[in-house]
């Protein structure tokens, strides 16, 4: 399915392998650059990537890239604001001080051409809700694919969308990054509810009121209380 090329940068994980056996074939098929060894259970080079997966390194993220995912159906720019220098706004704030790039997805695009360039964005169209989740996960799944060594280079990934009820990996997928070693920042609604839509494990958390203001991110009791009221992830 599409989805599966959101775990990616789980593909030395024998049990990954073994839920996912295309994974591999469709991976190669997108990018002949990338060797049919690099799948394979009992390669060197998988046993090293597992064995990066284990190393937890101290790391200064402030200095490292960001990459930004914005559903601007899920939360429309307000009016006279800008995308980047909200973004930017909200991350100097916290100190991040590298180079930002970022990806907004919408149901029509909103934006002048001038609006763009001035931004420095991509936008995707998507008309559902649905396929816009889909394709901005499977963008973020080829983002850390292409990020070289997060347990090394501070990577940070900003993700401004809701999550839905329909089955997705938004939750479990982005969980997953933040336990690779990737810095990953979210911003929730302001009537966030973790009962209807759990939240994934995140480093950090801004309501959006908060982020589109510049504003700090929610405290970790805060944002750990919020994450205990959700479903309870499933673990196969």
């Amino acid at each position: 399915t599409i989805l599966w090329s959101l775990q990616l940068y789980k593909l030395a994980s024998p049990t990954f392998l073994n839920k996912y056996p295309l994974v591999s074939s469709a991976a190669t098929d997108r990018n002949p650059k990338i060797s049919p060894c690099l799948f394979s259970q009992s390669t060197p080079l998988s046993n090293k990537i597992r064995s990066f997966i284990l190393v937890t390194m101290p790391k200064d993220y402030t200095v490292g890239k960001t990459s930004v995912f914005w559903d601007v159906v899920d939360f429309p720019v307000p009016e006279g604001r800008g995308i980047r220098e909200i973004v930017e706004s909200a991350l100097r704030r916290m100190g991040y001080k590298g180079e930002v790039s970022i990806t907004v997805y919408g149901d029509k695009d909103p934006f002048s051409p001038e609006e763009t360039a001035k931004g420095r964005f991509t936008f995707v169209e998507r008309s559902k809700k649905y396929w816009r989740l889909n394709k901005m996960l499977v963008d973020i799944g080829w983002w850390s694919m292409e990020t070289p060594e997060p347990h090394y280079n501070p990577a940070n990934v900003v993700v401004v969308a809701k999550n839905i009820k329909e089955d997705t990996e938004f939750v479990y997928f982005l969980s997953d990054l933040h336990c690779s070693n990737f810095n990953v920042l979210l911003v929730v609604p302001d009537d966030c509810e973790p009962e209807e839509l759990p939240l994934p494990t995140v480093n950090l958390a801004w309501y959006w009121k908060s982020f589109v203001q510049g504003g700090e991110p929610m405290p970790r009791t805060e944002l750990k209380a919020l994450k205990a009221r959700g479903k309870p992830r499933l673990v196969l």
